[in-house]
């Protein structure tokens, strides 16, 4: 990257924690990565899912970030659920083993943004569309 590319970075990147303080980070076997990862990556980027509003045929940091952190305690709930359907619970405390699994404690990314918005804001993909699934 040049000096150029590394200073824009800089003027426009934010920062993000996969989870809070307080909470662990998960990994699930069945999806290869990290949550954080998977939502950013996989779902994000390669599915194109993070095209949000405006949905104009590019990913912008704002619109990627801002999914996978809506995205990720979606992906760790569903990652319950069918450890539950296995048979398995999985909890961070002891306490919530009872509880049903929308309620408990989860992993919730943070962004940690500039105030002002970009005038130009860094466009992270451009997606290519998804070819129809053969019948």
């Amino acid at each position: 990257m040049t000096r150029r590319g590394c200073a824009r970075c800089s003027r426009t990147a934010s920062r993000t924690r996969s989870c809070r303080s307080y909470q662990a980070a998960l990994e699930a076997s069945q999806l290869g990565h990290g949550l954080l990862t998977y939502a950013l990556v996989e779902e994000g980027l390669r599915q194109g899912a993070a095209d949000a509003a405006p949905r104009d045929g590019q990913i912008v940091s704002r619109e990627w970030l801002d999914y996978a952190t809506d995205r990720v305690p979606k992906v760790q709930v569903e990652q319950m659920k069918a450890a539950g359907g296995r048979g398995l619970t999985l909890v961070f405390r002891e306490e919530e083993r009872k509880i049903e699994v929308e309620r408990r404690t989860g992993q919730q990314p943070r962004v940690f943004y500039r105030r002002e918005l970009e005038r130009q804001p860094m466009v992270i993909a451009r997606p290519r569309p998804q070819p129809p699934p053969a019948p």
